[in-house]
């Protein structure tokens, strides 16, 4: 799975590294979804904590409605600033190890 996936988080494109990469469900099983290879993949961490119980088409809708609703009041700041986060070695502001970025592959 981490192969296919070219070792990079289904939703960022962020380089995984085995500290900071977690098995998610894309339905979670908690509302229905499977352990069926079709519904995991690997996502950074802290993408998967903010998914919660969100199913992976719910939590990539609501990212948008939230970088579509701040378009008006400097998004390209809001944007950029959340992106130098994923893109160098580091921390985030939780304390959570981020890899370097490559270009986001987040699907539409």
């Amino acid at each position: 799975m981490i192969e296919r996936q070219e070792y990079r988080c289904a939703g960022t494109g962020v380089e995984l590294q085995p500290e900071w990469a977690s098995l998610d469900h894309k339905m979670p099983r908690s509302i229905g979804g499977s352990n069926d290879i079709d519904n995991l993949h690997i996502v950074h961490e802290t993408i998967n904590a903010s998914k919660g119980d969100m199913d992976w088409v719910d939590f990539v809708a609501m990212c948008h409605a939230v970088a579509r609703t701040h378009e008006d009041t400097g998004a390209e700041w809001w944007m950029a600033k959340a992106r130098r986060r994923l893109d160098f070695q580091g921390t985030s502001s939780r304390g959570t190890a981020l890899a370097p970025a490559a270009k986001s592959t987040v699907a539409n």
